[in-house]
């Protein structure tokens, strides 16, 4: 009874080895939070509002491998007051292509979803946040590098901070 007891363990065992190395990671995302893990370079900000909205612009860049192998990007992006992700596009007169699977995001963020708050006293001290999203074949996985600054009406051009980088496994859905 005792010899087949230890047989089914170590077949048992060997089942779950197998499982372990051949089944997905148990995490489907990673991640490193850390301010300052990189800088895009923002100019020509633009700010106004008008009677139905309100949106900033700018350009931005990112040489490549900014982060490990992230694709490098010159993009001219703008948002609007609460508006929600905006993609970004192409600066004009540049022969810059985003490369495939690659984005870049803008965000206005209204003030209950900051995390860095703008002065309470500065009216014309605006979050921009940035993400740019690429996929990495060698990885089989899609990365998500995010930033954040605070620009002014004054503000001519400024750096994004970097404050996240996150890996999504091929297929995943946040």
């Amino acid at each position: 009874m005792k010899a087949t007891t230890t047989l089914q363990a170590a077949i048992n065992g060997l089942f779950l080895l197998a499982s372990i190395s051949t089944s997905a990671p148990l995490s489907r995302r990673a991640g490193k939070m850390d301010p300052g893990l990189f800088t895009w370079n923002a100019t020509d900000w633009v700010v106004g509002c008008s009677p139905a909205a309100c949106g900033w612009g700018f350009n931005v860049t990112a040489p490549a491998g900014y982060i490990a192998d992230a694709p490098e990007f010159q993009m001219t992006c703008g948002a609007l007051y609460g508006a929600g992700w905006r993609d970004c596009r192409t600066t004009d007169g540049t022969d810059f292509e985003l490369p495939a699977g690659s984005n870049v995001q803008a965000y206005w963020p209204p003030p209950a979803e900051n995390e860095t708050q703008a002065d309470d006293d500065d009216d014309d001290a605006y979050v921009v946040r940035l993400a740019h999203v690429w996929y990495d074949a060698d990885a089989t996985a899609y990365w998500n590098a995010t930033g954040e600054a605070i620009a002014t009406t004054q503000t001519q051009s400024f750096g994004i901070t970097g404050k996240l980088v996150e890996a999504a496994v091929q297929g995943y859905k946040p």
